[in-house]
């Protein structure tokens, strides 16, 4: 899946219609590195996230919105603690519980998989996997009823485009950015020109 289709998909959330051309799977074989310790909300964890369940959300967020041409998700720095924010605050108890569940099913089958909990796992197999949750997630979301809890794997990939695209980084960066305060201004769009954040 492209970076220009993952943004598509997040537009009802986000309110509008992203367009990029970066794949949003990149591979890469370097080992995780550690996050930083001292990004906002890190130090004392979250909502009902720990400091160690934050740092799992921004390499998940990371995952999803690899650095290639443009800025990733680990560089805006605050895409976890958005994701742990919005989920304590804004999801009803089983919703919860699905999300703290996923982090457990996400290091329980990187263990099988590659003896390694997901966090120590390398970015290379840890893009495989996600690109087969994706696949998995999409089944799921297609056939599920009404009534069916949303797929663990769908609550964070929509977060996470969420989290990056709302913060400074993804919107100034990534997305194009203008202040037009107080008037309403047409804009000329070529096709394949990357979407506006403000």
């Amino acid at each position: 899946m492209d970076r220009r289709t993952a943004i598509s998909r997040i537009a009802l959330v986000m309110g509008g219609t992203f367009l990029s051309s970066d794949s949003i799977f990149a591979a890469a074989s370097s080992v995780v590195e550690n996050f930083d310790d001292d990004a906002p909300g890190i130090a004392s964890g979250e909502g009902i996230f720990s400091k160690k369940q934050i740092k799992m959300l921004d390499e998940i967020a990371d995952v999803i919105l690899p650095r290639t041409k443009t800025p990733g998700a680990k560089d805006a720095k605050t895409v976890g603690t958005f994701m742990a924010r919005y989920i304590s605050d804004c999801k009803d108890e089983s919703q919860q519980k699905i999300a703290l569940g996923g982090l457990a099913k996400l290091d329980e089958e990187c263990k099988k998989r590659f003896g390694k909990k997901f966090m120590k796992t390398s970015r290379e197999n840890q893009t495989k996997y996600f690109s087969e949750l994706d696949a998995e997630q999409r089944v799921y979301t297609k056939a599920k009823k009404a009534e069916d809890p949303p797929h663990w794997f769908r609550q964070f990939w929509e977060l996470s485009l969420f989290g990056f695209f709302t913060s400074e980084v993804g919107s100034t960066q990534v997305l194009r950015w203008e202040m037009v305060p107080g008037r309403y201004e047409t804009i000329d769009y070529k096709k394949g020109d990357r979407a506006w954040g403000g």
